[in-house]
């Protein structure tokens, strides 16, 4: 069975321990799926749902300790999209255990927000911290020259 969301170059970021979470993220949507399909009973379904949600909010704690680290421009809102994100999915979570959301609805949210969360907002810390390590590097150039 194909893996639902395919991890690639594309949602590399270069920062190790940040992509090896991304990366632990995409395997637990890819079980949710495979869980999904072989209609696992909702306790087992909860317990998936728990431990995504929980690996989720102790990734965007790490992510928000190194923009807070690297003084990033936006970090407010970036905050502010990973609380939606937690907020949205205990929401459809309970939904979809009480059978008021379909587990199509659901897998294509997260499947929609975590590639286009590390696409584009992750990579917008990225290029700042990039730029802001390049600015460094030249600046310490010069002192030594």
């Amino acid at each position: 069975m194909p893996s639902y969301i395919n991890w690639d170059a594309s949602l590399e970021l270069d920062l190790p321990q940040i992509d090896n979470d991304h990366r632990e993220l995409v395997k637990m949507v890819n079980r949710l799926q495979v869980a999904m399909e072989a209609h696992a009973e909702k306790g087992i379904l909860a317990d998936i749902f728990s431990r995504l949600t929980e690996y989720a909010t102790t990734h965007f704690k790490t992510e928000e300790q190194f923009m807070a680290k690297i003084a990033y421009s936006d970090l407010q809102a970036h905050i502010q999209l990973h609380r939606s994100f937690v907020v949205k999915i205990f929401q459809m979570t309970e939904d979809y255990l009480s059978d008021k959301e379909t587990g199509n609805n659901l897998l294509e949210f997260l499947k929609f927000w975590w590639v286009a969360h590390i696409k584009s907002e992750d990579y917008k810390y990225l290029v700042e911290y990039r730029n802001k390590k390049l600015a460094n590097k030249n600046m310490n150039d010069m002192l030594d020259w």
